[in-house]
């Protein structure tokens, strides 16, 4: 489907709060009237943070544990020393 326009607008949603919006617009080909199709992307920029939010959690995790697991490592070796 070729698309006239299409991008993202700062637009009024019907029940009054402002907010950011995907906008299509295209003739249509029989009478050549414009259409303008809008959509609310803030449910989708909403999830797509919290997912950011989310993997850098993860992240933070994931050094945390291999941290713990080298000094863990490290403490077992003064424990244990190796006898030559």
């Amino acid at each position: 489907m070729k698309v006239g326009w299409s991008g993202e607008i700062i637009g009024l949603a019907r029940d009054g709060p402002i907010g950011c919006q995907d906008l299509l617009a295209d003739t249509v080909k029989d009478d050549g009237r414009d259409v303008c199709i809008t959509r609310d992307v803030k449910l989708r920029r909403n999830e797509c943070r919290a997912r950011a939010l989310l993997q850098n959690d993860f992240q933070l995790c994931s050094k945390a544990r291999d941290e713990w697991q080298m000094q863990r490592g490290l403490a077992q070796d003064f424990k244990q020393p190796s006898r030559p």
